[in-house]
């Protein structure tokens, strides 16, 4: 069973959150829709990439506002293709983001919501699905359409290795936020565990039936991790016994995204392309709850908010929503 930390402030043993839409903002100029999306830390605040290559923070709070002065998002061109793959640097307002040219940028994010190109990486001409940082940030995994993950050393801004690591394209990849290991899944069915220093292969598990588009290890307990994808089964595996856990089922379509609650350890969000958000507490194989989107539009990816009391969904009807929890 999964321990729960810090759950006394947000919810007791017994209770199960639910979702409430409270607001759902518009607000791609371009017309193209997002791809991904990143919570800007220290705020209410978020950053989308999407199929022009641009980038736009929003706002959550002013969104809703009516001032003149307050503007509810600031929006770059940054990369020349599709933008694929994002993450926020734990340390300062940095942000990493690929795109199908296998081109990466490294940002700065603004205190008035500027964004400035500080670094590019090309590790590879293949598309980048993924990327993940190292625990001090000074290394950069991102994985590619050519089955390969490559590992950056982010001081030089130069591929260290590169791993021959699924049998076709990578779609995922993270890495530990407390060890030496990186897992990796893709449209092989198969997630893979790796060390990092070497790149050797320490252990594949076939769990999957089909492709897998997400794999992320828990933030706190370091010897769990989730992964979900095309076959709709979100599952959660114990890496000191190296086998599933548990198995979360709810979702009739392929999943797109799942996130780990700040707070929680037990809660977590997932989301689809038949425009459904769902809210788990494991051991519970069933959902809590769950919201949809009125066009069935896919969410692409899920964010909770750092006080864990929110959680914010984007889509490709380019609307990003903002949903209460309710405990």
């Amino acid at each position: 069973m999964i321990e729960s930390a810090l759950s006394s402030e947000l919810c007791n043993a017994t209770s199960f959150p639910k979702l409430t839409l409270t607001a759902s903002i518009s607000y791609a100029t371009d017309m193209s829709s997002p791809n991904c999306m990143e919570l800007i830390r220290g705020s209410r605040k978020v950053i989308t990439g999407n199929a022009r290559g641009s980038l736009t923070i929003v706002d959550l709070d002013a969104s809703g506002s009516s001032e003149a002065d307050m503007p509810a998002y600031s929006h770059i061109k940054i990369h020349d293709q599709h933008i694929t793959c994002m993450k926020m640097l734990r340390r300062g307002s940095y942000l990493i983001s690929g795109d199908r040219l296998g081109c990466f940028k490294a940002c700065s994010l603004g205190l008035n919501n500027e964004i400035k190109e500080q670094a590019s990486i090309v590790p590879s001409s293949a598309a980048a699905r993924g990327l993940a940082l190292s625990p001090g940030e000074t290394k950069l995994v991102t994985a590619h359409d050519d089955k390969l993950l490559i590992m950056t050393d982010l001081g030089r801004g130069t591929p260290e290795r590169s791993i021959e690591a699924h049998g076709s394209e990578v779609l995922t990849v993270d890495w530990s936020p407390s060890k030496s290991l990186i897992v990796s899944g893709g449209k092989d069915r198969i997630l893979k565990l790796f060390d990092p220093r070497g790149g050797r292969l320490l252990h594949s598990l076939i769990y999957h039936r089909n492709s897998i588009n997400v794999a992320k290890f828990h933030p706190r307990l370091e010897h769990l991790f989730v992964s979900s994808g095309k076959d709709q089964a979100i599952k959660i595996f114990d890496l000191r016994m190296l086998r599933e856990l548990a198995t979360l089922r709810g979702h009739n379509a392929e999943v797109l995204d799942v996130s780990w609650h700040p707070h929680v350890d037990t809660i977590l969000s997932s989301c689809d392309a038949q425009g459904r958000v769902f809210l788990w507490k494991s051991p519970s194989e069933a959902p809590c709850d769950f919201g949809l989107t009125k066009d069935d539009s896919p969410i692409l990816k899920t964010v909770f908010l750092a006080d864990g009391a929110s959680l914010a969904s984007v889509s490709n009807d380019r609307i990003i929503r903002l949903w209460n929890i309710d405990w």
